[in-house]
């Protein structure tokens, strides 16, 4: 009798979308019947949701390798013997590169990458250079539609394999999350009572679209009917932002709540909101966009492949041109 298939995956973050992705991911593996050991961060977020049906191990915080714990990881790994090894890229492919070559070497099993962005915001120069080399080494590449299928076939080495299309998938494991909030998690900013919420969430930065967004709600924001609540992260390239958030034309109609929304919070945010507003200017997908599905909320976003199969035009999702 065959034994099962064995799966090792890293997905360094454990928060935020990439969390959700790789639960969800590694509990349809365990139902298919492969054995999977997922490594992730100690700050891992996935701890939260209803079901896990596979293995976990800690080796990252904060995305970054933790050497205090490398080498109990590599015993777990050895130990587990896997039949294929899976790094789920992030914002530091760069930290990709290292570890996939590492994994080769050490393992001399296939190693699948998923890019769930080719090229990150936060990489523009050496990020070509590093999916050239990460096509030497991996064995398979997963990516989410064909502008990243396409971005990756450019920069890639010749004769290297070609991505494979598998779509970003749904965010139905948050209603185990819901269930699980703690009263105690802290409240949202008061915006003004009998005022539609719009919402924004996740990274703030220029690339999402949010110049274009403050500057809508200087001219909505006087009507008196909405206000806009900012939440998440402020991200690196959010110089436009800053300055417009400090426009007196701006400042009453938005709110900031800064910093990352840790998991237990987020049902709690988005269920506050009467629409959520996805402005973005470039992006390959949105873990924003998929949660806002999950909770049936509606949406108004920029017509961009990142939301192809995730929200569809109709009664409750209004697209319109990036910039506008």
């Amino acid at each position: 009798m065959s034994r099962a298939l064995r799966i090792a995956r890293i997905e360094p973050a454990g928060k935020g979308g990439l969390c959700h992705y790789a639960h969800a991911l590694c509990d349809a593996l365990a139902e298919a019947g492969a054995e999977v050991l997922l490594t992730t961060s100690v700050r891992d977020e996935g701890r939260l949701f209803g079901t896990r049906r596979y293995e976990v191990a800690h080796a990252f915080d904060e995305m970054r390798p933790r050497p205090d714990l490398l080498r109990a990881w590599s015993r777990r790994l050895r130990a587990f013997r896997p039949d294929v090894l899976h790094l789920q890229g992030a914002a530091h492919p760069e930290i990709d590169l290292a570890l996939v070559v590492l994994l080769r070497l050490r393992f001399r099993v296939p190693v699948v990458y998923t890019a769930h962005e080719v090229i990150p915001r936060t990489e523009p120069f050496f990020g070509p250079l590093v999916v050239w080399g990460l096509s030497r080494w991996v064995s398979a590449i997963i990516v989410h539609g064909p502008k990243p299928e396409a971005e990756w076939v450019h920069h890639a080495a010749s004769g290297t394999a070609a991505p494979r299309i598998i779509p970003f998938g749904h965010y139905g494991c948050l209603a185990s999350v819901l269930r699980s909030v703690r009263p105690e998690a802290p409240a949202l900013p008061e915006v003004g009572a009998g005022k539609k919420l719009l919402l924004t969430f996740g990274v703030l930065d220029d690339a999402k679209g949010l110049p274009e967004l403050l500057d809508a709600m200087r001219i909505v924001g006087p009507e008196g009917h909405t206000h806009l609540l900012l939440a998440g992260q402020v991200g690196r390239s959010a110089t436009q932002f800053r300055e417009l958030l400090e426009d007196p034309g701006v400042r009453p109609y938005v709110t900031l709540h800064e910093g990352y929304i840790p998991l237990p919070e987020l049902p709690r945010t988005v269920e506050a909101a009467d629409v959520v507003v996805l402005p973005y200017r470039r992006n390959y997908q949105s873990a924003a966009a998929f949660t806002a599905a999950a909770f049936a909320k509606p949406v108004v976003a920029t017509r961009l492949p990142a939301f192809d199969g995730v929200v569809e035009e109709g009664r409750t999702v209004v697209l319109v041109p990036p910039g506008n």
